[in-house]
C-alpha cells in the first residue's frame, strides 16, 4: 500500500476534499494544542438505500492517548453521521493496533464477521 509523507501534497489533497464537500475533519484540542483528528468521508449504500460514512483516518497524539481524546473524536463523528441520517460508519484498523481495536469495541463498534475487505492496488510498472 502506498503511504506518503509529503506535507505539501497532503495539504493540497485535503484542501481539495474540503473544497468539494468530499470529507469532514474533526479536530481535538487540549487548550491551544492539537491532540488528534478524525477524517470522515461520506458515501452511499445502494443496498441500504441510505447514507453511510467511511472513517478513514483517526490519529491521537501520544500525549492524548488513554486520556479520552480518541473517545471524544468517535463521539463527534457518530453525532455528525447520525444527524445526517447515516445507517453505518465503517472503518478499517490494522491487526496490530490493539489499542484502537479496544477503543472501538468499548465504544460499541463491532468487528465485521460477514464481509472480508478486499483491495485492488495498481500494478507497478
Amino acid at each position: 500500500m502506498l503511504i506518503r509523507s509529503d506535507l505539501a501534497a497532503a495539504r493540497e489533497f485535503l484542501r481539495a476534499r474540503f473544497d468539494h464537500g468530499e470529507s469532514i475533519a474533526f479536530l481535538a484540542f487540549a487548550g491551544p494544542e492539537p491532540m488528534g483528528f478524525a477524517h470522515l468521508y461520506p458515501s452511499w449504500s445502494s443496498t441500504a438505500l441510505a447514507r453511510v460514512f467511511v472513517l478513514n483516518d483517526v490519529f491521537v497524539h501520544p500525549s492524548g492517548r488513554r486520556a479520552g481524546v480518541g473517545s471524544g473524536l468517535l463521539d463527534a463523528v457518530e453525532r455528525y453521521a447520525w444527524a445526517q441520517g447515516a445507517v453505518r460508519i465503517s472503518l478499517n484498523v490494522t491487526h496490530d493496533n490493539v489499542f484502537g481495536q479496544a477503543l472501538y469495541a468499548k465504544k460499541g463498534w463491532t468487528r465485521d464477521t460477514e464481509f472480508y475487505p478486499y483491495h485492488r492496488l495498481p500494478v507497478a510498472i
